[in-house]
């Protein structure tokens, strides 16, 4: 055979024998992607391994692959489930099923500015809030939902009832004259404090001022929720969290398989804590004081009669679904509610869109993310009260005299045949209180505000290498304000003409965030180093404007035309825009187990123009170290120990205006003195400023059933800005801003939390604690003593060695002796005007929240138990039902025929006469401790087998209660309820409308 043919012979062999078998080898294959439910996985990522081929799953979850072999090996991901890697066989046919992963959400934290940090690498104090504790029993506000449940912070509910405002302070009372409340942000965006003014006298109106920046944003929005209680963790924000920060997470859209949810969740509310009424004694002939004769039978009268039963009602639905490339979230919501004041209503409609997409992705790396949210909010609230006795219903009903019959006044208007229209019905006067029909008030003294708000927001992020991104955001927020009042005629003439008064407030607020980081992240075996390089701008543009005045010629026509300009008739406008300019760096370098953490930030804020400030700079320092990580320790009883320290500056600029000189000029009449200025202009002003330290350290013990967290901290706030008074005739100026003074605070933080099986039960006990002390270093050179507002003979005073929220009141005139000074021939006492008795604090020494959750099969239950411990707080409610005879303490004398005055007795109405007399009773007599036990939070769940539901349905019942019990509490009203958000005029409680017990259920039903 010839040599050319051999080679044909063989080639003839190779195809039959051989080309079969390469054939056989490579091979086409098919499956599919599901979650553990069955749901499919659209845009799941399967990638050959070593190999660049790639595929999608379809939307019904399925792939398929040509030329696979056996002994390959797929690499199947999808965002927010753990990655699984399928080996080929002899099948062609694969069925994949992921896990969800919450690990990474575990072990990585929302820090500043949105920044993630592995958890045991923080170097301060960070408390993490999941969403499920924000919606067991829902509130009109998510805020309320954390009392108890952050260390380190005091948080009150403003007693405007349901959709109000709340107080929220963190370590203390920092700033005498700024702000104190907390920073809120949301993903990793800062919200404008859009709220308004609160009640701060008891002459004080309702003014639209309830309702904040956050308290309209819907919990079922939320992720989770982060809280940095100190200025370290809250460097990067500059002076806007120097007083610590709520980081709020929303939530994204989830791929595969369209996910929604519905809850409704209907609550009942009644009146919780009240004053003690007598109905034994009543009227005088002609008198609204109950100081007349006992009657023969108790009187039925309650004022707890007038108030009606509340109710909110929260209807929520979530829609979730999309690709691993292409994640959509959507929600609406609905709250309406009715508050326990008759025609108190709040109505609440928020609708978010969240839209997260892959622009560019290269094999399995995302390349360039975009981030798109939208939400509109559209709020309306009618008749807010919150205390104070102008259009207070609470004043009239309960100094009403038993022996009367109020019903009668609930025909509130009667027509009127001279003036052709209905008036008020109401024979007592003003009582001196400038008090009305209360059934007139709710219905004819009208206090409206209408509030609609925009909020966009956007993020791209390009991942340059593996350890460089870039990431950009913007956030603009818009809030149109509409806030009207309208006095009907006939109703008291302080507050109208005979034709009736009208007030109409339009605000427009613009604002606007936007910044761009660099992040970068290298590792190197046991050297870590993660940076971030950043710069941004916040812009704040507010325009007010409006009028207000007696109206003429029509009565009840509450229209501009009808408004007379001429009599006490006013316009106003109020424009003004802010600007800060940042930049910002963070580090943090880590060898092994230790981290070395530092910030940098300097802000050039607007408010500054004018003065030789140009820019202001803050650092901070942490420094953090695993012990368990670097030590050999029983991981059995020890699982985790850290310890960790921070040192932090943060600055906040100066009001706005000040830096310029006023354009009124003031001349004194009949003075030969030159025209003054007001206000000197504060040209050498420099930022107020907080230097902060804390140490603390993180356990983990007994095979992660037991979590403990403490931490000590320290802070100093100097340079605080005083308004201090000048001398006309020498510097043309009556006053003058200057920096002087100095705050201090320092206290301890713990919080602990225990996981233990009880047979088939899972008990969750967690705990926090949190200790502040407050003390006034310095305040004005030469001063040691600083009086903030008096109101009756309520004052707050700021005294160097004190404390903010200090409060002093007047006493009775003493002997010599210091006995009560007892007239001989009448028996009566007097007061003492000029002497000024601390009476104590009104902040709390410590609070306390005890939370237990049991888990038993598709059932729970959680209840929370909060105590706050020390603070004291005055009641000129109370003096005013004792001076109008109305309280059961008057009863109660006058049954044990007088009232105990040094070593005798004197009548009841001698001693109340002046001990409640005057607008607000001496209250050094009427102060009380605030320290309270509750029972603040319970619900009861369960979830009905997925398995009647074929598992294509989860739905879970529940009964919830809020403020069910009170253990212990001394004073006669509620002691959480605050009047005002600022930092003073706390502890003044005039006929506040009292905190609300509810009772309700919910269902939650998930597709």
């Amino acid at each position: 055979m010839s040599y050319f043919k051999m080679k044909v012979h063989w080639l003839f062999l190779l195809c039959v024998f051989v080309l079969p078998t390469i054939s056989y080898a490579q091979k086409a294959i098919t499956g599919s992607v599901t979650d553990r439910h069955g749901s499919p996985l659209t845009g799941a990522s399967i990638i050959v391994q070593g190999t660049n081929k790639v595929t999608i799953a379809d939307i019904d979850g399925n792939f398929s692959l040509n030329g696979m072999e056996t002994g390959q090996v797929l690499v199947v991901s999808f965002l927010g489930y753990s990655t699984k890697e399928a080996l080929i066989g002899q099948g062609t046919t694969y069925t994949i099923v992921l896990e969800e992963n919450n690990m990474v959400l575990e072990n990585v934290v929302i820090t500043a500015l949105g920044i993630k940090k592995e958890r045991k690498a923080l170097t301060y104090n960070v408390q993490e809030i999941p969403a499920q504790e924000l919606t067991k029993a829902k509130s009109a506000s998510f805020v309320n939902s954390l009392v108890g449940k952050v260390a380190g912070a005091t948080i009150n509910s403003s007693s405007s009832g349901v959709g109000g405002s709340t107080r929220v302070i963190m370590r203390g009372v920092k700033s005498l004259f700024g702000s104190n409340n907390a920073l809120y942000v949301i993903d990793g965006m800062p919200l404008p404090e859009l709220k308004t003014s609160q009640p701060e006298g008891f002459y004080e109106t309702p003014d639209g001022g309830d309702g904040d920046g956050i308290s309209n944003i819907n919990p079922d929005d939320i992720a989770n929720i982060t809280v940095l209680t100190g200025a370290a963790a809250a460097a990067l924000y500059g002076n806007m969290g120097s007083n610590g920060v709520v980081l709020i997470t929303t939530k994204k859209g989830e791929a595969g398989k369209t996910r929604i949810a519905y809850s409704n969740n209907t609550n009942f509310d009644s009146p919780f804590v009240m004053p003690k009424f007598q109905n034994t004694y009543g009227a005088e002939a002609g008198s609204y004081n109950s100081w007349g004769d006992k009657m023969e039978t108790p009187s039925s009268y309650k004022p707890a009669d007038f108030f009606q039963t509340g109710f909110n009602t929260v209807n929520s639905l979530t829609v979730s679904g999309g690709t691993e490339r292409n994640q959509t979230f959507m929600s609406v919501s609905a709250l309406n509610a009715r508050g326990i004041v008759p025609n108190n209503n709040y109505n609440r409609y928020n609708f978010t869109v969240r839209n997260s997409t892959v622009l560019v992705k290269k094999g399995y790396k995302d390349i360039l993310n975009l981030d798109l949210n939208f939400s509109y909010i559209k709020q309306n609230d009618q008749n807010m009260i919150s205390q104070g006795r102008y259009y207070n219903p609470l004043v009239p009903v309960y100094l009403f005299p038993p022996s009367d019959d109020i019903t009668k006044y609930q025909m509130y208007e009667t027509y009127n045949v001279e003036r052709g229209f209905r008036t008020q019905n109401w024979h007592y006067g003003d009582l001196g209180l400038n008090a009305q029909n209360p059934y007139w008030i709710v219905n004819r003294n009208m206090f409206n505000n209408a509030r609609d708000r925009f909020m966009l927001g956007a993020a791209l992020k390009y991942t340059i290498t593996d350890w460089l991104n870039v990431t950009g955001r913007t956030h603009y927020d818009r809030m149109a304000m509409n806030y009207t009042r309208k006095i009907y005629a006939s109703s008291s003439t302080l507050f109208a003409s005979n034709f009736g008064n009208y007030l109409d407030t339009k605000t427009d607020t613009k604002y606007f965030y936007g910044d761009v980081i660099a992040n970068m992240n290298f590792r190197w075996n046991d050297f870590s180093l993660t940076a971030n390089l950043g710069t941004s701008i916040l812009d704040n543009n507010y325009n007010s404007s409006g009028f207000e005045g007696h109206l003429m010629n029509v009565a009840n026509w509450f229209h501009a035309l009808n408004v007379d300009m001429n009599n006490h008739g006013f316009m106003n406008q109020e424009i003004y825009r802010d600007q800060t300019q940042s930049v910002f760096a963070t580090a943090q370098a880590g060898y092994k187990s230790v981290y070395l953490d530092v910030t940098a930030r300097n802000d050039w804020a607007s408010t500054f123009a004018g003065t030789n400030t140009r820019s202001f700079f803050y650092p901070s320092v942490g420094l953090s170290a695993v012990i368990s990580d670097l030590v050999d320790i029983n991981r059995d009883i020890l699982s985790f120990f850290k310890v960790r320290g921070s040192y932090s500056e943060v600055g906040s600029p100066p009001l706005r205006y000040i830096t310029f000189r006023q354009n009124v000029k003031e001349k004194e009449g009949g003075s030969p003195l030159p025209e003054t200025y007001g206000v000197k202009p504060a040209t050498n002003l420099k930022p107020e400023r907080t230097k902060a330290f804390e140490l603390g350290a993180n356990f983990i013990l007994f095979k992660d059933k037991v979590t403990l967290d403490v931490t000590y901290y320290n802070t100093n706030t100097y340079n605080q800005l005083f308004l201090r008074e000048l001398s006309p005739t020498f510097s043309g100026y009556k006053a003058e801003y200057v920096n002087a003074g100095k705050v201090n605070n320092y206290g301890l933080e713990l919080s602990a939390s225990l996981k233990q099986k009880l047979g088939p039960v899972d008990w969750r006990l967690g705990l926090t604690y949190s200790l502040n002390v407050n003390e006034i270093k310095e305040l004005l050179p030469d001063e040691d003593q600083l009086d903030i507002m008096t109101v009756g003979t309520y004052k707050s005073r700021l005294v160097k060695g004190g404390s903010v929220g200090d409060i002093y009141s007047n006493g009775l005139r003493t002997d010599h002796e210091g006995n009560i000074f007892v007239d001989a021939t009448q028996g009566t006492i007097a007061p003492d005007y000029e002497t000024w008795y601390k009476l104590g604090n009104t902040e709390p020494k410590y609070n306390l929240g005890i939370s237990n959750g049991f888990q038993y099969k598709g059932f729970n239950l959680d209840f929370l138990i909060t105590a706050r411990v020390g603070g004291v707080g005055t009641s000129a409610t109370q003096a005013l039902m004792d001076q109008f005879g109305v309280s059961q303490a008057t009863a109660d004398a006058r049954d044990a025929g007088g009232v105990p005055v040094n070593y005798g007795e004197i009548t009841p109405f001698n001693w109340y006469s002046i001990v409640a007399g005057g607008q607000t009773g001496l209250l050094t007599y009427y102060t009380y401790s605030l320290t309270n036990v509750r029972l603040k939070q319970m619900s009861i769940s369960y979830t009905l087998p997925s398995k009647l539901f074929k598992d294509k349905l989860d739905i879970t019942l529940s009964l919830t209660g809020q403020n069910l019990l009170m253990f212990y509490c001394k004073a006669p009203f509620d002691p959480e309820l605050t009047s005002s958000t600022g930092t003073y005029f706390q502890g003044f409680e005039y006929f506040t409308q009292p905190s609300a017990r509810s009772f309700g259920f919910g269902v939650n039903v998930k597709f």
